[in-house]
């Protein structure tokens, strides 16, 4: 707020003015709040932070203030690309693996070029027995298996009127992590289950064909499947079917696993009961945990395949092993105020690649006879 906008608020009356201030006093109020949890200072002070959340403030109303990336630009400030503060892209990244539903349980990594390749062992190493004085002979050693993901960039175009800019109660960091947040998992949520890895990450249900042979003969990079014994339909004894398909995972990877499937599937699978008529669903008693089927979590993705003839409307593994998010960069943002008169749009970019890692960490439901 500058010297004239006072003046004008001070002829508007008294009233007028203690609105704004108390607004003014708010926001400072709700950054000091940031800077004082516990960690927030440390790597670096409070008035570090309060200047950082007052550079943004001055990003989104005018174009500057944010300091320009290095070698991205020399242009002003509707044209060329500015690194977002450290602060307000690590939110963004926290608030993704609150909302992507795969995020949650896949495995992140951080990576430093889109030629990063992660190892993944295909045991097969051998073992024999010996006497107390044997020598032994040499066995097999354990096989290796890399894997690369794919990346392409994920970008958002959030905008707000230069009317509401000129709103001083306007909350930049608030505003924009909620854009920024819902656009990029929705995206991220198709990519990780279905995505063809064309610039863009290639989905756990994108590799080669799945098939029925088990984990000891099976090709590494494919997935096996557990048919529902109907064409179209979960089949007769859809329970008993569920039951086969946890069992088919490893004892290893069970412990850390998890079913995952859209609203319309699990809506199917929260009627079934046992025997006894017990619900094989049982709904979280605590606030923020998932609900559990046969035991386990139920992670609802809504980009899984809806239950129709030859589609895998589940899958069941331990995700954190079977599939690879390598994030590339940190978020960037771009501001154009020319694009859309009466509008300025804030570019946000941001480079993900993923792909299945181990495949016998993941095992998949499909509708068919067999």
């Amino acid at each position: 707020m500058d010297l004239t906008e006072l003046k004008d608020l001070v002829q508007q009356g008294n009233a007028a003015f203690d609105e704004k201030t108390g607004q003014l006093s708010e926001r400072l109020d709700q950054i000091e709040t940031k800077v004082n949890r516990p960690g927030a200072t440390a790597s670096g002070n409070k008035s570090s932070l309060i200047e950082e959340a007052k550079s943004l403030r001055e990003f989104c109303e005018t174009g500057e203030g944010l300091e320009r990336k290095a070698g991205i630009n020399t242009g002003t400030g509707s044209e060329g690309g500015f690194a977002l503060p450290k602060q307000i892209s690590d939110v963004i990244q926290d608030q993704l693996i609150n909302v992507s539903p795969i995020r949650q349980i896949a495995r992140i990594v951080q990576v430093q070029s889109s030629d990063y390749t992660h190892l993944v062992g295909t045991r097969g190493a051998g073992a024999t027995w010996r006497s107390e004085l044997g020598t032994g002979n040499a066995t097999d050693a354990p096989g290796m298996a890399a894997v690369q993901p794919t990346h392409g960039e994920l970008f958002a175009f959030p905008e707000i009127s230069t009317w509401a800019l000129d709103d001083l109660t306007f909350d930049p960091e608030a505003w924009l992590q909620m854009n920024v947040t819902d656009q990029f998992a929705v995206a991220e949520g198709a990519a990780f289950v279905s995505g063809d890895g064309s610039d863009k990450p290639t989905g756990f249900l994108s590799g080669p064909t799945p098939v029925t042979t088990g984990d000891a003969s099976r090709a590494f990079g494919t997935l096996q499947y557990i048919a529902t014994g109907a064409a179209s339909d979960l089949g007769s004894t859809p329970e008993d079917t569920l039951v086969d398909l946890t069992y088919t995972l490893s004892a290893p990877y069970r412990a850390g696993a998890a079913f995952v499937m859209n609203s319309q599937t699990a809506a199917r699978y929260r009627k079934l009961k046992d025997a006894d008529g017990r619900f094989l669903w049982a709904d979280s008693m605590q606030a923020g945990q998932p609900p559990m089927l046969l035991g386990y979590p139920v992670v609802l993705a809504e980009d899984m395949p809806d239950i129709a003839a030859d589609a895998f409307p589940v899958a069941f593994g331990d995700f954190r092993r079977g599939y690879l998010i390598a994030d590339r960069t940190d978020a960037r943002i771009i501001r154009d105020e020319v694009t859309k008169p009466g509008a300025v749009r804030y570019i946000v970019q941001r480079r993900i690649g993923g792909k299945l890692a181990d495949t016998n960490a993941i095992k998949l439901l499909k509708v068919a006879a067999s």
